[in-house]
């Protein structure tokens, strides 16, 4: 895992002139757009029915499309199972889609975001870390680009106690054959505990 990249096949395919490159989540997917400052199509599918989607980019705007992404998990999670975290972080066709894939997999309604929105979202995250200079952001830097994003709210936040373990089922793939994976780092012990951390783990198309 680089983020924005992910080095094994998603269900995040970004197409950018004659190259390709898979994303660990949509704002990934539209992250490796942003970063690479590229036009480009994140081709994926909605999450609950199945059904393709894509979203295209190009002159630094995502083009109008359907489509509404869900931010699952409050920010200051993200890194407890941050694999947990990629497979909840989806696009959706609409918000009863969002509603129907919560109920499927037990999931609370997160944070969602117009297309557009979740554009500027990985375009002010990713946008500069091909840069020389790039360094990853304090805590009080995010805090102001979220806010500089209309981004706010308890899902927002990244300070407070944080939780854990995280373990929960999640679906491995989009709709047709989903199965589930139980994921619980506390039962990892903490050596294998950091592996998962630092090592993807991607649903895939299988």
């Amino acid at each position: 895992m680089a983020n924005p990249l992910s080095a094994v096949p998603s269900p995040f395919l970004v197409r950018m002139g004659g190259r390709a490159f898979f994303g660990s989540c949509v704002w990934d997917g539209l992250g490796i757009l942003a970063m690479l400052q590229a036009g480009g199509t994140l081709e994926t599918s909605c999450s609950c029915c199945g059904e393709r989607m894509s979203i295209d980019v190009r002159d630094g705007r995502a083009q109008p499309t359907e489509g509404i992404v869900q931010f699952a998990i409050p920010a200051k999670r993200w890194w407890e199972n941050i694999v947990f975290t990629w497979k909840t972080m989806l696009l959706f066709r609409g918000e009863e889609h969002i509603d129907r894939w919560c109920s499927q997999w037990g999931q609370p309604l997160g944070a969602t975001l117009a297309i557009e929105q979740a554009w500027r979202l990985a375009a002010a995250w990713y946008g500069n870390k091909m840069a020389p200079d790039w360094r990853r952001a304090g805590i009080a830097e995010t805090e102001a680009l979220l806010e500089g994003l209309g981004l706010g709210g308890a899902l927002w936040s990244l300070r407070g106690e944080l939780r854990s373990p995280v373990s929960a089922r999640v679906p491995t793939r989009h709709a047709g054959g989903v199965r589930h994976e139980a994921v619980s780092l506390a039962a990892c012990g903490p050596a294998l505990s950091g592996w998962l951390r630092a090592v993807p783990i991607h649903p895939g198309r299988q």
